[in-house]
């Protein structure tokens, strides 16, 4: 299955086809390029077998190889598939001509690819297969943020194992659910979820969680404002009633039962979003502080979106307080 073209700021992505092994051919042609590879093919025919080799490759729906073009030119590929060898890993791959060193171009197509595996296809953790030797794919995955993990041996050579895991910036932090009545919400809900896997997170005086990896579920009480149908005799004689209480006063606003909250970094990150918002015609509710199934405190900025939509901004603790408690004398 052919994966999706990839964009980034100065790349296209082009999934590879079985015609292009001459754009290929100056990349591979190079043995500096290929100097780390198993099989040199410095021959058109032997550049058209390693591109029916990579398309010949089972992988998942969305992954695959696929051309590095910069300024019109192919100047190498990447991949992303399930590796052999440790078998069922996701693992990604990259190869840029010579005339493309040191522009920060490997790092920006496997950024890409990388993106692209956490974000549309979903996949846990992604795997970066090295020789010892090459230092610079090394500093590539450095700058990635992959971690070495162990060394194994790999095509008949020493590799560097490494491993990055997705950023959750930009993901569904919790799903809030907000009930007249929290014992019952606990027993009917609350059986369902631990049925499926969930295990309980946090609890406080008004509200519980449940956890499921990166994701939770919040259950909170709260106390729902009923307003009367449009149009009823209850509405006309609220209406009239308003009119003799002053333009001043504040109109009752409805408590959201449901709201989607939103992973955004730091709280910093929380403060930006939160102006640029309101900027937008958004009206911010209140901003607080929520504890995790850890203990810590995040920060939570709740707005209302201008159609009536309730949203929550998740600000992660910051770095002072996930170090408290690890100062002089703590156990």
């Amino acid at each position: 299955m052919t994966p999706p073209e990839l964009v980034s700021p100065r790349l296209r992505l082009l999934p590879l086809a079985v015609d292009d092994a001459e754009l290929l051919l100056p990349v591979y042609a190079d043995p500096e390029v290929t100097e780390y590879f198993e099989d040199k093919y410095t021959e058109i025919e032997g550049v058209r077998h390693a591109v029916k080799q990579r398309l010949a490759r089972d992988v998942p729906p969305g992954m695959g190889t696929w051309l590095i073009q910069f300024d019109d030119t192919i100047i190498g590929h990447a991949h992303l598939w399930t590796a052999r060898n440790p078998a069922g890993i996701v693992e990604i791959g990259w190869t840029i001509g010579k005339a493309h060193w040191g522009k920060g171009i490997a790092t920006e197509a496997a950024r890409a690819v990388i993106e692209h595996g956490f974000r549309r296809l979903g996949v846990p953790a992604i795997f970066a297969i090295v020789h010892r030797d090459n230092a610079a794919s090394l500093r590539v995955a450095q700058k990635l943020g992959f971690i070495a993990v162990g060394e194994q041996e790999h095509h008949n050579a020493p590799h560097v194992m490494l491993v990055t895991l997705p950023d959750q910036t930009g993901s569904l932090d919790h799903i809030e659910l907000r009930v007249d009545d929290l014992a019952a919400a606990e027993s009917s809900l609350g059986w369902l979820l631990t049925e499926l896997g969930w295990v309980p997170d946090a609890r406080w005086p008004d509200g519980l969680s449940w956890r499921y990896g990166q994701l939770s579920v919040v259950v909170r009480a709260v106390a729902v404002n009923h307003f009367p149908e449009a149009g009823t005799e209850a509405e006309t004689q609220g209406e009239a009633e308003a009119d003799t209480r002053g333009e001043q006063e504040a109109k009752p606003v409805a408590v959201h039962r449901d709201v989607l909250a939103l992973s955004v970094g730091d709280s910093t990150r929380v403060s930006e979003l939160t102006t640029a918002l309101a900027e937008r015609g958004w009206q911010l509710i209140a901003i607080d502080h929520a504890p995790d199934g850890d203990g810590l405190s995040r920060q939570v900025a709740q707005l209302e979106t201008p159609e009536g939509l309730a949203i929550e901004l998740v600000g992660a603790a910051g770095p002072e307080e996930l170090l408290e408690g690890f100062g002089p004398g703590s156990a």
